[in-house]
């Protein structure tokens, strides 16, 4: 049996791990009876474990305790990479956007820790993403930090959101990052664990007006977007290992 490695990189689309195999040594894929695709390997010398999620807070909390409870150890990194719908109008797509909290609006982290938990971000998690991802835009995107939302219901959602007029600080809009923060709360506090976790997106879309296109200019620059936000959380796991180094 091959054991989960203490960092950990997860993804909702099996693709997007599939591609981040390849930039792994000695890489070992496993795909389950249910099309899970789980990779583990090196980067950089750093032993990594790559696995998906599938879609949404629940399959998250289907499929983040099998990883944990397969680690040996209690001290793990969770990166989640992922896509978004952009809720500022200076947003692009293809920018990057390293997540600090979360506006929740999905129920199945009020399950696993209660309601009126918050979700943020681990700072030195947030930070190491932020440097990852700055070391490796491309020359038409930006990294931003900040609050995003969450949502279990993406399409009529995403209509509400269309039709708001002020978005706060949020910027973006995405699927699980809430249920991340309250499976680390809930191993933490209910079994001695040292979980942190950390998100960042790309933005695929712009759910607010916006004079630029979106998905045309997405799909078009998908290869070099997908490879920054693959290789940024990548870098951001070798600057966390090096600082638990020293």
């Amino acid at each position: 049996m091959v054991h989960a490695n203490p960092y950990v990189l997860s993804g909702g689309d099996p693709s997007r791990i599939e591609a981040l195999a390849q930039y792994l040594d000695n890489p070992v894929p496993i795909w389950s009876r249910r099309k899970h695709f789980t990779v583990h390997g090196y980067y950089k010398g750093v032993p990594i474990t790559a696995f998906n999620t599938g879609m949404g807070p629940g399959s998250v909390s289907a499929t983040l305790p099998e990883i944990i409870e397969a680690c040996a150890s209690p001290d793990m990194v969770f990166l989640r990479l992922g896509t978004s719908g952009a809720l500022q109008s200076y947003l692009n797509v293809g920018d990057l956007v390293v997540t600090e909290d979360v506006e929740k609006h999905e129920s199945t982290s009020d399950k696993i820790v209660g309601p009126g938990a918050i979700a943020v971000a681990d700072a030195n998690v947030m930070a190491a993403l932020a440097i990852g991802a700055n070391s490796v835009k491309h020359g038409f995107q930006t990294v931003y930090s900040g609050r995003t939302v969450v949502t279990d219901e993406l399409y009529w959602f995403n209509k509400q959101l269309k039709e708001k007029k002020d978005h706060g600080n949020n910027l973006a809009v995405s699927m699980e990052f809430s249920a991340y923060c309250a499976e680390r709360d809930a191993y933490n506090r209910e079994f001695g664990y040292n979980i942190q976790t950390g998100e960042i997106l790309t933005i695929s879309d712009i759910v607010v007006p916006h004079e630029h296109r979106d998905r045309i200019d997405f799909e078009e620059r998908q290869p070099l977007i997908e490879a920054s936000l693959l290789l940024a959380g990548l870098e951001a796991i070798v600057a966390i290992d090096k600082l638990r180094k020293k």
